[in-house]
């Protein structure tokens, strides 16, 4: 697990040099600064100090006496440093002041006094969301056209849509799920495989059957081509999921 960098928000001066040593303790998070100051407007130093620091974690540490400030500070550091995470540490006796953490951006409420158990689990868990993240934002995107009825131009709105994106940014797939599919005939080719053919492999598809199966236009645009009769069986959902997570990993967008 890659090292947090961590700014440590506290008006309290002990407060401070405790949670310095509760990161620190961590072994996944080191502390990056200590302010003793909220901030209260944008332009205050105190933001630029943090922004500065490359911290990914802020701890706005809530004094149980007065809230107002530290509130306040969680909400403009979500606005200002929306790359960062801030994790708000108070009395969980007191769920006024929860509910207006969470409100005001704080990704996690942790009980005061804290443990650095307490402070490993928050961090284990915004690292598997941070990984997450990077996997979904590497996946492809699909986009959906559905007709109302037939004839209405579906199949035209999709081959172009695809055309244009391919046209803009490459790596595009058009996969063609009409009951009989035509995007071919748009495309003015004439596909040696069909998506039947890839539900029918889903056991042993891989990067390299699923590019076999698809049909390249001269601008590069890749075709699943649709089937040229009714199926006599429908795939199941499931089906569908796994040839589309195969897809979406593949290409950059996926145009059904």
């Amino acid at each position: 697990m890659p090292e947090l960098s961590v700014v440590i928000l506290s008006s309290d001066s002990e407060q401070r040099a405790v949670l310095q040593v509760l990161v620190d303790g961590t072994s996944v998070a080191r502390t990056a600064l200590a302010v003793a100051n909220f901030p209260v407007a944008g332009t205050d130093p105190i933001v630029r100090r943090i922004q500065a620091s490359g911290a990914e974690v802020l701890l706005v540490d809530i004094p149980s006496d007065n809230s107002t400030l530290a509130l306040r500070a969680i909400e403009l550091l979500h606005q200002e440093l929306s790359d960062s995470a801030v994790f708000a540490i108070g009395n969980m006796q007191h769920p006024q002041v929860i509910v207006s953490a969470m409100r005001a951006g704080a990704r996690e409420f942790i009980e005061r006094p804290t443990t650095t158990t307490d402070l490993l689990d928050a961090f284990v868990r915004l690292t598997a969301s941070q990984r997450k993240n990077r996997r979904e934002s590497t996946r492809g995107k699909v986009f959906t056209v559905i007709n109302a009825k037939g004839g209405s131009g579906c199949t035209t709105v999709a081959v172009n849509l695809a055309l244009a994106l391919q046209g803009l940014h490459g790596n595009v797939a058009l996969i063609d799920l009409a009951m009989l599919g035509h995007a071919a005939l748009h495309l003015n080719l004439k596909p040696l495989f069909t998506v039947s053919d890839s539900i029918r492999n889903l056991h042993r598809l891989d990067s390299s059957l699923l590019e076999s199966f698809m049909t390249r236009h001269s601008g590069g645009l890749q075709l699943l081509a649709g089937t040229t009769m009714p199926a006599p069986v429908e795939p199941s959902t499931a089906e569908f999921a796994r040839l589309f997570d195969m897809l979406v990993n593949h290409y950059r967008y996926v145009v059904v």
